[in-house]
């Protein structure tokens, strides 16, 4: 495969099933590569070759202080934005990405605004295929922050593949008595400001004629996820004869790697008040790209 894209998407929005789907051994499908753009996630020990080359800072500066304000999500900071945040350097870094990788798949969250701004202008310098993925419940991806984070679980397995691994990391889910409640006035505060950050990345990228718009509920909630697949497929303009149902079967089959269910939520002590936010701030519940 020649053409190049991009996942771009909301953390917790299925990014990584829909990456394995692209991207797995003896599918017939792309070389893909997890969240290169951050020093603490995705595969760092494929991408340290290249922040080295491009001399990327490993650490901030003693007294360095991050603006919050330009960050989508304040409370995490990323020492490899003092490089990406540098057009020049943040291209160098993405033609390296890409003499090797036909994709990457990107989590905006890991990043600040000029880091991603300079993403998606690569991407739409370069005809670099983009695919757009976000949560249309924003409180659901909330719970679901809290959950894994409360838990240090943050992926049934990589790949949805392994069965003892899911049933594993279940049984560790299925263990625990009892999570603490989620902070409701912190949890409106976080989904307005991710509301507001894909307001303004969907403002550069709703112009470009080479993007696909998914959101998880759309995608995973489909009667038919083959389907919806296969147009992401024809998108990325692979051949759908390729395509390995079983293994798609594997990993959008499964419903056991779906992480926070009904069980798990369950076990939230303050999920009744929680779920009424549903109903408080339904634009939330519901929230929609235009």
């Amino acid at each position: 495969m020649s053409k190049k894209y991009l996942i771009f998407g909301q953390a917790r929005s299925g990014t990584t099933s829909l990456s394995c789907c692209l991207n797995y051994e003896g599918y017939n499908g792309t070389r893909l590569i997890h969240e290169p753009t951050c020093i603490k996630t995705g595969e760092r020990h494929l991408v340290e070759p290249y922040t080295q080359k491009l001399n990327f800072a490993t650490s901030f500066p003693d007294n360095y202080s991050c603006p919050p304000e330009e960050f989508p999500h304040p409370q995490f900071h990323n020492p490899w934005d003092l490089s990406l945040k540098e057009k020049k350097k943040c291209y160098s870094f993405l033609d390296l990405l890409y003499s090797k990788y036909d994709g990457i798949k990107h989590i905006w969250g890991n990043n600040c605004y000029q880091s991603n701004f300079n993403i998606i202008d690569y991407v739409l310098e370069n005809d670099v295929s983009l695919i757009f993925i976000y949560r249309r419940n924003q409180f659901d991806h909330y719970k679901s922050i809290h959950v894994t984070n409360s838990a240090g679980i943050f992926q049934m397995t990589d790949d949805g593949l392994r069965k003892e691994a899911v049933e594993k990391t279940r049984g560790r889910l299925n263990s625990i008595d009892e999570f603490p409640n989620i902070p409701l006035d912190h949890a409106l505060t976080h989904v307005e400001r991710v509301v507001k950050s894909l307001k303004i990345f969907w403002e550069k990228i709703k112009i470009y004629n080479n993007a696909y718009h998914l959101t998880y509920e759309d995608f995973y909630n489909s009667k038919n996820i083959e389907i919806e697949f296969k147009k992401i497929w024809n998108f990325l303009k692979l051949d759908s004869t390729k395509m390995n149902h079983d293994l798609f079967e594997k990993v959008m089959g499964n419903k056991n790697v779906k992480l926070v269910n009904e069980e798990v939520s369950s076990k939230i002590p303050n999920i009744e008040d929680y779920n009424n936010l549903y109903k408080q701030y339904p634009d939330f519940a519901d929230f929609h790209l235009k």
